[in-house]
């Protein structure tokens, strides 16, 4: 079939078929001239005049022929021309060879279109109307609303099937509510292609609200015009049948039938679809009346829609509400987070929830593996709209999605304005069965031309049950849901920005602290040092005073140069801590073997650490300030050495290991240990714990240790049992920062 053009049927230009149906006839009237521009064929079936007779002559012509009561045609006409209608019907009764018809206006371009239809209908139905609308009006759900508007309209118009027809958004559609005849076999449920009623059809529905064919396959009659061009005949009543729905509806067995359109707003939403198996012509006051039953039906419809709507918007603002309510608590967006994960899940309808925050994955509920979530992020980073993506069926857009389809054939994914996080919503796939009326795959075609190369789809022959099993797809996504994606992104974001808010202020703050404490300490540190020195001075001449001064004297004096000393030390580790946390630092390589040896060599000099055994083992090199390094270490290396030193067998073990994203050293003795009570404290500014008072120390050297490791985006803990010594563990990134 490739090598010839296909006739589709959504091409088929039936808003100008040249044609009406027969139970009434046509005039088209130009608006400037007032001349009978168009006239059907069918017009002495009517009136005792020939078409041709009247066609492109003055629409006077037709005063004698069609009458009414105070009625005359071309003062009609130059009503509806300057938008003027009649007092007493919107549409006047007229009579034609003793019959009554009602005489229907609309337009088509510089055309006004009037068409007769016979009058059916005696005397007033509004009292009738009124009570259908009442019973519809009168329930409470969507499927009683639907059941009784087709059950009214049923008994109205006296056709053997009444159906709501509901549109699918891919143009499908499927019967939701039905009244039939017993005899006949229910079409509740089923689902029609899109071909059933193509797109120019469904556009047909959106502007002419009502279409009766009384007898498909009957007569009908050309239009005559004065001027070559076909008459678009989109709002006429009696527009001709399209020779493709005729086939289709004797496919059917169906003669009559009979659409109203069902419009939410703007929209197509469906049909009230009615089958009769002979002809049957509905009064057009009646068919105005079904027009109304549908309006009210929509409307109690949209209202039961839109308090489902806001369950579901309350459901998810609840699980909105318990987030921002961890965000206020928590005081720490990626902690709130993080706790708030199932409230995240189900602020959507979604079976599992992932989210990449700084980095780090977070998830719950069902979700594909962690390399499966990072490949739908990469996926989404290279489309060329980087927005809202949702979708039912995620392996349709990537190929790999097969692989975990089951878990998350629907996804949501929403990208968040912080670097490098997303939140995706998962939905598991949702299997179901399709009822079909008839195949819809089933397409024959046949030439249309005598040289074969253009063919068309003949209408479908048989419409018995095909049932189609509905695999990888999931759920659709709600509006609701949606909207409720886009509200936590935008708690998300603003939380951020706030977050970010304050943590400029606190650096701002901290930074004037930071100053003001350097000022501070350079300012304690010199008026201190020389009332200090001079205290010394005085000590050591006292000292120097020998034999005159008693021992008691000399061990007050002693003591007095020692806490002289032991403030000095103070007040240099203050200056050295000040000095770490305002220094930038330059990362190298440093062989951190050669820094090893040389501080156990100073430590063992200085303090005769000659009994101690220290073990070395591996000494991988680190990134960092080879200076600040050296503290480091002299500082754990010299407390391992110092708090071992008392034990009959001193023993000191230093070792590192060298990983991926990471060096860890280890510096471990055999000394007194830390006792229980003190593990929370030992990084505390001058604290020291409660066994070491036989040992010196100012309680400083920790506290610079832990800056330094802050300074190389590291940090350190320790693991000490009273009376059995002390591990402290060095981590440093082994990247270049």
């Amino acid at each position: 079939m490739s090598h010839q053009s296909i006739l589709q049927c959504h091409t088929e230009p039936i808003h100008i078929s040249g044609k009406i149906q027969n139970r009434g006839f046509l005039i088209g009237i130009e608006k400037d001239q007032e001349t009978i521009s168009q006239i059907s064929e069918n017009l002495n079936d009517f009136l005792p005049i020939d078409a041709g007779a009247v066609l492109g002559q003055p629409c006077h012509i037709l005063d004698s022929y069609v009458e009414g009561s105070d009625f005359l045609f071309s003062t009609y006409v130059k009503e509806i021309k300057n938008g003027i209608k009649g007092q007493n019907n919107v549409y006047p009764i007229i009579n034609c060879n003793g019959i009554d018809y009602y005489l229907i206006d609309s337009y088509s371009g510089n055309f006004l279109i009037f068409e007769t239809e016979p009058v059916l209908q005696a005397g007033d139905v509004s009292s009738k109307i009124f009570e259908i609308v009442d019973t519809v009006i009168g329930q409470n759900s969507i499927s009683d609303i639907m059941d009784a508007a087709v059950s009214e309209i049923k008994q109205l118009i006296g056709f053997e099937r009444v159906m709501v027809y509901q549109f699918n958004p891919d143009g499908s559609g499927q019967v939701v509510a039905e009244a039939v005849d017993t005899s006949l076999e229910p079409f509740m449920g089923l689902r029609y292609p899109e071909t059933d009623i193509p797109r120019q059809a469904r556009e047909l529905y959106k502007k002419n609200h009502i279409r009766l064919i009384h007898e498909a396959g009957s007569a009908t009659a050309s239009i005559l015009s004065v001027k070559p061009a076909p008459i678009d005949q989109t709002f006429t009543v009696l527009r001709a049948v399209s020779p493709i729905h005729i086939e289709y509806l004797k496919n059917m067995k169906v003669v009559s039938s009979y659409s109203v359109s069902i419009m939410d707003d703007n929209s197509l939403w469906g049909l009230i679809s009615c089958h009769h198996s002979t002809p049957k012509i509905i009064d057009f006051k009646i068919r105005q009346a079904t027009l109304l039953i549908s309006k009210v039906m929509i409307s109690r419809i949209s209202e039961k829609l839109k308090d489902l709507s806001k369950n579901a918007e309350r459901k998810f603002a609840a699980c909105y509400s318990r987030l921002q309510e961890f965000i206020i608590q928590e005081n720490n967006l990626k902690s709130s987070l993080s706790k708030g994960i199932q409230d995240l899940c189900l602020s959507a309808k979604a079976s599992g929830f992932a989210m990449l925050f700084e980095g780090q994955l977070y998830h719950s509920g069902q979700v594909p593996d962690r390399e499966q979530i990072l490949s739908i992020i990469e996926w989404h980073q290279a489309q060329p709209n980087r927005g809202l993506f949702y979708t039912q069926e995620f392996w349709k857009e990537e190929p790999k999605a097969l692989d975990y389809y089951k878990k998350a054939s629907g996804i949501l994914i929403a990208p968040i304005s912080i670097e490098n996080t997303y939140l995706i919503w998962f939905k598991k796939e949702h299997r179901y069965v399709i009822q079909w009326a008839g195949n819809p795959n089933d397409k024959e075609t046949v030439p249309v031309k005598e040289d074969g190369q253009m063919r068309r789809y003949l209408p479908r022959k048989s419409f018995a049950v095909w049932r189609e099993s509905v695999t990888k797809q999931s759920e659709a996504w709600t509006s609701e849901e949606i909207a409720s994606a886009q509200r936590v992104v935008s708690l998300i974001e603003s939380s951020f920005e706030k977050e970010t808010r304050q943590i400029m202020d606190y650096r701002g703050k901290l930074n004037r602290i930071t100053k003001d404490l350097e000022f501070f300490s350079y300012t304690v540190s010199h008026d201190l040092k020389t009332p200090l020195t001079v205290i010394r001075s005085y000590a050591q001449l006292l000292m120097m005073a020998g034999d005159s001064m008693s021992p008691k004297e000399k061990e007050i004096t002693k003591k007095i140069m020692t806490g002289v000393d032991k403030m000095s030390d103070m007040i240099s580790g203050v200056n050295q801590l000040t000095r770490i946390n305002k220094n930038e630092i330059a990362f190298r390589e440093v062989e951190v073997s050669t820094l090893i040896t040389d501080i156990i060599s100073d430590h063992t000099i200085a303090h005769e650490y000659y009994k101690t055994k220290i073990e070395i083992g591996a000494t991988p090199p680190i990134l960092g300030d080879s200076q600040l390094l050296y503290h480091c270490f002299s500082n754990i290396i010299g407390n391992a050495l110092k708090y071992s030193s008392k034990v009959s067998q001193p023993k000191v073990t230093i070792s590192g290991v060298k990983k991926d994203r990471y060096v860890c050293y280890k510096i471990h003795d055999n000394g007194i240990g830390i006792p229980p009570e003190d593990h929370a404290h030992i990084f505390d500014l001058f604290n020291r714990c409660h066994n070491a008072s036989d040992f010196e120390g100012s309680g400083i050297g920790l506290p610079i240790v832990q800056t330094i490791l802050e300074k190389h985006k590291g940090f350190i803990w320790c693991i000490s049992n009273l009376g059995e010594g002390t591990a402290f563990y060095l981590v440093f990134q082994n990247k270049m920062i």
